[in-house]
């Protein structure tokens, strides 16, 4: 069986937790999103993962009441200095 994840977003955040860019696909831009992705779902495993001391790669999910889907999150941060200074972080939404 072959499954097919299609991007629903990127968020890019900086270490101060400032959202720097987005993208938002075609199929959810009719959506008002907020331009932070700490108000909708799943907020509290991204917020436990970005305060740690964590280097890998956050693998969470959720299910998106307006769209009647379930939502693959990915969160990665970004280091700098061989691993040593973290300069923000990814968030990547995928339809399942």
């Amino acid at each position: 069986m072959v499954s097919s994840y299609r991007l629903r977003s990127l968020y890019l955040y900086d270490a101060d937790n400032w959202l720097i860019s987005r993208y938002l696909s075609a199929s959810v831009s009719y959506i008002p999103y907020s331009s932070d992705q700490y108000e909708k779902n799943n907020v509290q495993a991204v917020r436990e993962y970005i305060d740690s001391d964590a280097d890998g790669l956050l693998i969470t999910s959720y299910y998106d009441e307006r769209q009647k889907r379930d939502i693959l999150r990915l969160v990665m941060k970004t280091f700098v200095d061989n691993g040593r200074t973290c300069t923000g972080y990814k968030i990547c939404d995928f339809f399942i």
